[in-house]
């Protein structure tokens, strides 16, 4: 029996289990998904071994959002573009605050952050010039007509040279996914990493977890594992959902989560943004507002998904400039939309619930009509707008403006890659989550994934998710908890 059971492999059971083992502690984690081994998949072969529910997790209102995740050993950290990026100061505060204590602010998260940064990142060549992607390339260009902030991109790729655009998985092993980088350091510790193992059933006994069943989901047999200390880090709608369907908890808390919208759009001139990497900067200029405009994957598959209301005509037209799009993307911090995961009341199951605040909407139109603007001034002549159902092609802002202007919220099409907070930490003896990651009312019970962060990140959370990890596992150890 080992000293943690950890269930789910991506970056907070990853960032948990290699903490645990430099301490000496015996480690095991179970991940429901296959290992990715860097072969070269179709896109309905990775949807269907590597993502989770196909890519399609449906979080239920006006509009219907989709939510996107990983399903496989390393987690999303196979399929996410691997931005490294810190959270800002100003959350951090608020962070703490909810905590009472100096724990994101303090000298020691900045440094952890710092460390888990520099194992997973090509340090300082992403700035040079020979290293920007075209399609960074085109928003800056547009940025600097605008005098925005840009800045270079952090990511977690060995050769950032090398053409990093794998939301479909990696082949060329140059993506420091946790399964290319952490749990080669966690095996070489001794700690153990079985896939194909799905968590069915939490067995309790008064304050203590002591028995999980797992399930081969390769040949359905199942097995009853002992736990010393269970740690759940299975992600922002898998751990809550094992609460519920276990009964550990009658309630989980909101899911933050961000929004994304991306522009479609082509050029008179070859940019070929198929050849060249995701991104290599982000604008950083409305940071504060909780806004990103970035790069997004050009890949046939995806740009075809965003034509599937034209016309076959139109798609072929379309297709056959492949070569000179590009798409971009709006990331969005809601200020008051969030969503609700309740346990069925039909099936052993989950359903999360959403509606889009008038306010974040109203946040939403004004980001797009800008970022709109700067993919014309980067030398686009015609865009496509997330608009559901919309059969227009835009070549002209003040068109693209008016459209925006006469949205209904139930036609934008969004989806989300980054959710958190549904387990958020609080000093509140009441919540889910106390601030070493235990799970109140518990001895034996964590929870080290995006669920415990007190809410929105506002960026890329893979770093913060992991440093806030490291510092839970040392935190604990000092003081004896475990």
């Amino acid at each position: 029996m080992a000293d943690f059971t950890i269930i789910g492999s991506g970056a907070g059971g990853s960032a948990a289990a290699l903490e645990l083992l430099k301490n000496k502690k015996s480690v095991e984690i179970f991940e429901e998904g296959i290992e990715y081994k860097n072969n070269r998949m179709t896109v309905l072969e990775s949807l269907s071994k590597i993502w989770r529910n196909n890519g399609i997790t449906l979080f239920h209102g006006k509009p219907i959002l989709n939510f996107a995740e990983g399903k496989c050993i390393g987690g999303s950290t196979v399929i996410n573009g691997g931005v490294i990026a810190h959270t800002n100061e100003e959350i951090l505060s608020k962070w703490d605050d909810i905590l009472g204590e100096n724990f994101f602010l303090s000298e020691d998260f900045n440094k952890k952050a710092n460390e888990v940064e520099e194992s997973l990142t090509n340090e300082n060549k992403i700035a040079h010039p020979e290293y920007v992607s075209n399609s960074s390339k085109l928003l800056i260009k547009a940025a600097k007509q605008k005098n925005y902030i840009v800045m270079p991109t952090k990511l977690a790729f060995k050769n950032i040279k090398t053409i990093h655009n794998h939301p479909f998985g990696c082949e060329n092993s140059n993506k420091n996914s946790l399964d290319k980088n952490y749990h080669i350091k966690i095996k070489k510790l001794g700690g153990k990493i079985k896939g194909k193992s799905k968590l069915l059933k939490i067995y309790k006994n008064k304050e203590f977890i002591n028995e999980i069943l797992i399930e081969n989901t390769e040949d359905k047999s199942l097995k009853k594992i002992k736990v010393n200390n269970l740690v759940l880090s299975a992600g922002c709608t898998q751990t809550p959902k094992l609460l519920l369907q276990n009964e550990l908890v009658k309630k989980v808390n909101p899911l933050n989560f961000h929004f994304n919208l991306k522009i479609l759009c082509n050029y008179n001139d070859k940019v070929n943004c198929q050849i060249s990497s995701l991104l290599s900067h982000h604008i950083r200029e409305f940071e504060k507002d909780g806004v990103l405009f970035m790069a997004s994957n050009y890949i046939k598959p995806l740009i075809a998904s965003y034509l599937s209301f034209e016309s076959s005509t139109k798609i072929k037209e379309f297709m056959s400039k492949f070569e000179f799009g590009s798409v971009f993307n709006c990331q969005i911090r809601p200020d008051f939309s969030q969503a609700k995961i309740n346990k069925s009341i039909f099936f052993n199951d989950t359903v999360i619930n959403w509606n889009l605040h008038d306010k974040d909407f109203e946040k939403i139109k004004k980001y797009l009509k800008i970022l709109s603007e700067l993919v014309f001034l980067s030398g686009a002549k015609e865009i496509i707008l997330p608009i559901e159902k919309n059969n227009q092609i835009f070549n002209d802002l003040q068109d693209a403006i008016k459209r925006i202007d006469n949205l209904n919220k139930k036609d934008l099409e969004i989806t989300s890659v980054h959710a958190m907070s549904s387990c958020s930490m609080s000093k509140n003896d009441k919540n889910i989550t106390n601030t070493r990651g235990l799970v109140n009312g518990f001895k034996n019970l964590y929870i080290m994934d995006s669920s415990i962060l007190p809410s929105n990140t506002g960026q890329h959370p893979q770093l913060t998710i992991m440093t806030t990890v490291k510092k839970l596992i040392e935190k604990n150890l000092e003081s004896n908890k475990f």
